[in-house]
């Protein structure tokens, strides 16, 4: 990201969908913890990178200070993991159908995919 902004590629660097992984990436960032943000293997294809940062603020938001205990990514599925990759994408397909269907109805889609990390294969939390 530095390297970007030093040779002139970029103005800045935007930290929307990967703050959803890690809220605390910033912080990372600048203490000098990590050099970048966690691998979404979902960044070429929009509807499922959507998607995926929207559970991710679902989780986060479903999870109280109390449970993070100084963790600020526990609870919020890790999609650098492949298991948890494949098992998300694969229960991502079965919603966009459903929400596929329903616009097609003329019914309105609210809400978002909610995703327990109780449903992944592996989630290491």
């Amino acid at each position: 990201m530095t390297k970007a902004i030093q040779d002139g590629a970029t103005d800045g660097i935007g930290l929307g969908r990967p703050i959803t992984a890690e809220p605390d990436l910033p912080k990372k960032i600048l203490s000098g913890q990590i050099q970048s943000a966690l691998v979404n293997p979902f960044d070429d294809d929009f509807a499922i990178s959507n998607t995926s940062s929207n559970s991710q603020m679902a989780q986060a938001g479903s999870t109280t200070i109390e449970e993070v205990k100084g963790n600020l990514c526990h609870g919020i599925m890790d999609l650098s993991d492949e298991n948890i990759a494949n098992h998300y994408k694969e229960a991502v397909a079965k919603y966009h159908e459903q929400i596929f269907k329903l616009a097609q109805a003329g019914n309105p889609i609210a809400g978002v995919f909610e995703y327990g990390l109780e449903n992944a294969v592996n989630s290491g939390s």
